[in-house]
């Protein structure tokens, strides 16, 4: 569904990025790709290195030598070409001579010892990362626009070939969602990429349409963690509900598929307990089911209780709708096998 902002949402939204809210960092970077011998720049985002003749030389030095790269300006300008651990070509011949290839060749020759290179450290959730590259939803989309009208399914043989299809499908969507998620721990752990906190990504969501369910919670839970959504800047002489999730595991599968366990902590306090995602057969969805009386504070409890719902409601969104996603999918397959017979037609 598509939403058009109003005009006094597009102004807290021009404050909330003026504040910090999104990256407007002045700073000088270059954005690296990876890139063919022939200078083709693909989609292959490796990240951003400062531009100064040291880092980049320090990079070029350091690279991959089986790889070639595109280090790419914020105007999307080519400053420099890669091949291996060489400069492949530089358009700026002037700062190609004056300023890198002195520094570049005492690197090379071991006459100043080579820096680390610097990256710039991006803000971005687990979520945006998914996102880009088309991975966001837990589930693969195959059978959104394959099971309506599909007359493949009315034959026993049929049937059979479009689930092989789809479960090959599944596999290899978890697969590369997997090593998506792989990639970016590793990106965390090498200081290319900061985790947004949870407030964080409240008010990244909190930025949305009015209209959309998702952005009305978020903007609530921001107000409740004493935070004006349309600047992301704290409120004055608010009441803060400072919960702070410490500790979330989903399951997925098993006996307690669309559950989860969480830890919470408020000020010195501390409650645990078990959180139920989605499982229509079993009870009211995104809700706590119950909290560990061995571990979990009595007094935060009856006043927090709420408000520990809602942070684990957003902190589960995604999973929620994607639950309801695969539960319809499943359902329509099997009202599709119960439709129709398996004589072959």
């Amino acid at each position: 569904m598509l939403f058009l902002l109003e005009s006094s949402e597009m102004v807290a939204l021009f404050f909330y990025a003026k504040k910090g809210g999104f990256s407007m960092k002045n700073q000088s970077y270059l954005s690296v790709y990876k890139c063919n011998e022939f200078r083709v720049v693909s989609n292959e985002f490796i990240g951003r290195i400062e531009d100064t003749p040291e880092n980049i030389s320090a990079f070029v030095v350091s690279a991959d030598f089986n790889s070639n790269y595109a280090l790419v300006d914020d105007m999307d300008t080519v400053k420099v070409f890669t091949i291996g651990n060489f400069l492949d070509l530089v358009p700026d011949t002037e700062y190609l001579e004056k300023e890198l290839r002195p520094v570049l060749l005492q690197m090379q020759f071991g006459e100043i010892e080579i820096p680390e290179v610097r990256y710039e450290a991006i803000k971005k959730s687990l979520e945006e990362f998914l996102g880009e590259k088309g991975l966001s939803s837990p589930i693969s989309d195959f059978l959104d626009d394959k099971l309506r009208s599909n007359r493949q399914l009315k034959t026993q043989r049929g049937a059979r070939k479009f689930y092989s299809d789809a479960n090959k499908q599944r596999m290899e969507y978890a697969k590369k969602r997997s090593e998506a998620i792989k990639e970016y721990n590793t990106l965390v752990k090498e200081g290319k990429i900061i985790p947004k906190t949870l407030i964080e990504r409240t008010l990244d969501k909190a930025q949305g349409h009015s209209d959309n369910p998702s952005v009305q919670a978020a903007r609530r839970i921001a107000e409740k963690r004493g935070y004006d959504w349309r600047t992301g800047e704290r409120l004055e002489n608010a009441k803060i509900d400072n919960v702070q999730i410490v500790q979330l595991e989903v399951y997925k599968t098993g006996e307690l598929k669309g559950y989860a366990d969480f830890s919470v902590e408020i000020g010195d306090g501390k409650v645990e307990g078990l959180y139920r995602i989605y499982d229509p057969e079993n009870g009211k969805e995104q809700t706590i089911v119950s909290f560990d009386n061995g571990y979990s504070s009595k007094e935060i409890i009856d006043t927090y209780s709420n408000t520990i719902e809602t942070e684990l409601k957003l902190a589960t969104e995604d999973t929620y709708h994607s639950m309801i996603k695969a539960d319809k999918n499943f359902d329509e397959i099997e009202q599709d096998d119960f439709d129709h017979d398996d004589i072959e037609i």
